[in-house]
């Protein structure tokens, strides 16, 4: 997992923009954004005494590719993502850790995300729950929003809105540009 907070010469770091983001392995990508990777990125911290540690996000799914793209674009915005693949690691996780907020996939195998929140909810009832999901599922969004789920989203996302509910969810104040309507 590449650094984003490293040495003041070296602190380039991007945020992906409002592309979609799908199980897809290579994400589209719309021209002019920069992405994590490109050599055009600007600095984007010169002052070392104004580094905080990242905040760290869970994500648990079982589909790789999600964990992936969602894990790099959280992590283009300056988190640090803890990610899991099997909900049982992720429970075992909780046990041992403050978990502030975690990304569910509603639809997995062995444990629906669902499932995973009941149990969340008896063991660390402050975390806060976005969940996402490739399926319209009205009475799953339905059943998880009323049982304190923060947010829910349909796969493919918006990532700015995505990342916007992030912060939300964590408390963040947001300063909007005065470009944005």
């Amino acid at each position: 997992m590449p650094n984003l907070i490293a040495a003041p010469s070296e602190s380039n770091v991007s945020r992906l923009g409002s592309q979609k983001f799908s199980a897809a392995p290579d994400m589209p990508h719309s021209g002019s954004t920069p992405r994590l990777g490109d050599a055009t990125l600007s600095p984007l911290i010169h002052d070392r005494s104004e580094i905080v540690p990242a905040e760290v996000v869970c994500l648990v799914d079982d589909d790789p590719s999600i964990l992936k793209s969602v894990g790099r674009l959280l992590e283009s915005d300056g988190f640090r993502v803890s990610a899991f693949s099997e909900p049982e690691a992720f429970l075992e996780y909780v046990t041992a850790n403050s978990v502030p907020l975690v990304v569910l996939d509603v639809w997995m195998n062995k444990m629906t995300g669902m499932e995973l929140f009941a149990h969340l909810c008896a063991r660390s009832p402050g975390t806060r729950v976005i969940f996402i999901t490739a399926h319209e599922d009205h009475a799953a969004q339905a059943t998880v929003m009323q049982g304190g789920a923060f947010a829910f989203f349909i796969k493919p996302f918006d990532g700015d809105q995505f990342l916007k509910t992030v912060h939300d969810a964590l408390g963040h104040s947001l300063v909007k540009s005065s470009a944005a309507a």
